[in-house]
């Protein structure tokens, strides 16, 4: 359990780092009572990115997807992990691994 919450950790400060690096302003979403990880603004663009050590369950699948499924509007949404094989997209929120999300520079795939 540890582990998980340090793993996680991390994943969430490369991420941030990652999303400093290009210019993005970020805050914490909050929706009713769940929460978005990163809101990343810069200029007209806008991202959404939940950060999870494994998406080793149901209910941590649930937990990650539900607040970006909860938003209505056209920015991209990412769930990013440590996960090599669950390659899964779920309505239009993508699951990215940490490497693949960290390469990328351009939000809109």
């Amino acid at each position: 359990m540890l582990s998980s919450i340090l793993f996680t950790y991390l994943i969430g400060r490369h991420v941030d780092s990652h999303i400093m690096t290009f210019s993005f302003g970020e805050y914490i979403g909050k929706q009713d009572d769940k929460e978005v990880d990163f809101v990343a603004l810069r200029r007209e663009e806008k991202i959404y990115v939940q950060v999870t050590y494994q998406l080793a369950s149901q209910a941590t699948i649930d937990r990650e997807f539900a607040p970006l499924l909860a938003i209505n509007d056209h920015y991209p949404k990412y769930v990013v992990s440590m996960d090599e094989m669950w390659q899964d997209n779920i309505e239009g929120v993508r699951h990215k691994h940490i490497s693949e999300f960290l390469l990328n520079e351009d939000w809109q795939d």
